[in-house]
């Protein structure tokens, strides 16, 4: 997974924010959060592509401010270059 530069948190991110039922926002986000920290921990990137949108661009669309904070503290880019013309700041007004 390392060589190829995936950690799957643009997938859990997008994942995470379709999840319905009854578990509470900060829940789904707390869980997201332990996710993107063993990520880092394995020294894998964060800020992947799923559906050609970054990690940052889906946790500011779906509107997870405290996993946006972590990725950001952790140097990932509002805009991935090379994979959307939009940058993260787009995505969070345009939802």
């Amino acid at each position: 997974i390392r060589s190829l530069g995936l950690s799957f948190a643009a997938l859990a991110v997008s994942s995470i924010s379709s999840v319905t039922g009854r578990i509470a926002r900060a829940d789904k986000e707390r869980d997201l959060l332990a996710y993107l920290q063993a990520a880092t921990d394995r020294n894998l990137e964060l800020n992947d592509v799923h559906n050609g949108e970054c990690t940052t661009e889906l946790a500011a669309y779906h509107g997870l401010e405290q996993a946006l904070v972590y990725l950001l503290d952790h140097g990932c880019p509002l805009k991935k270059p090379g994979i959307s013309s939009k940058n993260a700041v787009f995505s969070a007004v345009k939802n």
